[in-house]
């Protein structure tokens, strides 16, 4: 990037951050009262500025009440982007923020403002599928609702509480292939609770018998 491309990126950024700090009251009752639609409209508009591609996330935070997390998702030179911004991100007293989403208590409902679809996730199940070549973990998530709707909201609502359940940075190191099936479609095979999903692969990476590994981990 050059002088002059770098100089416009800054500018963008502290005009997105000016903006962000003047409204965060205002984003934080569009959130509070369920209005995510103009939620969506208004960072969307003042985000694309700086990069249309960035994606971002409104929810409660770990330590504060609420965060933003701009992401990349899984473009290294959007992930460039989003680092950057976070690092220019100003010091509010009631905002995280971060370039990947963290690890935060899994939803119990997961909403989909732009299809009006919701979906509650307690009775999901996963059956893990190791890829031992690839040193990734492929996931068979089973509940009859998804597997009635439409494959990509569908996947898209696992997506958004996988990153939850596990943070994006831990999604996109371990997860693999998802594929959804009914209860009928699974049965008799081993199947673990959503919720159990962290233990289990801290368990397969950290096994003494094969365990998973990257190849820059093996010793």
């Amino acid at each position: 990037m050059d002088n002059g491309n770098r100089k416009d990126a800054i500018e963008a950024i502290r005009g997105f951050w000016d903006w962000f700090a003047t409204g965060a009251e205002k984003l934080k009752k569009l959130y509070l009262d369920d209005r995510l639609e103009s939620l969506m409209q208004m960072v969307n508009r003042e985000l694309d500025k700086v990069e249309p591609q960035l994606a971002w996330e409104i929810g409660p935070g770990r330590a504060k009440p609420f965060l933003l997390t701009i992401s990349g998702e899984g473009d290294p030179k959007l992930r460039q982007i989003a680092d950057f911004m976070i690092q220019l991100a100003p010091d509010l007293e009631s905002w995280e923020f971060y370039s990947s989403r963290p690890a935060r208590p899994a939803p119990a409902v997961v909403r989909l403002p732009e299809s009006a679809e919701s979906f509650t996730t307690s009775e999901w199940w996963f059956i893990p599928i190791e890829q031992p070549p690839i040193e990734q973990l492929d996931l068979i998530i089973v509940d009859d609702k998804l597997a009635r709707s439409d494959r990509e909201p569908a996947l898209r609502a696992v997506s958004i509480y996988l990153d939850q359940l596990l943070g994006e940075d831990t999604v996109e190191t371990w997860m693999g292939e998802f594929k959804i099936k009914s209860s009928i479609a699974i049965h008799g095979k081993k199947a673990y609770k959503m919720a159990e999903l962290p233990d289990y692969l801290l368990w397969a990476t950290h096994r003494e018998r094969n365990p998973l590994r990257k190849p820059d981990s093996r010793t």
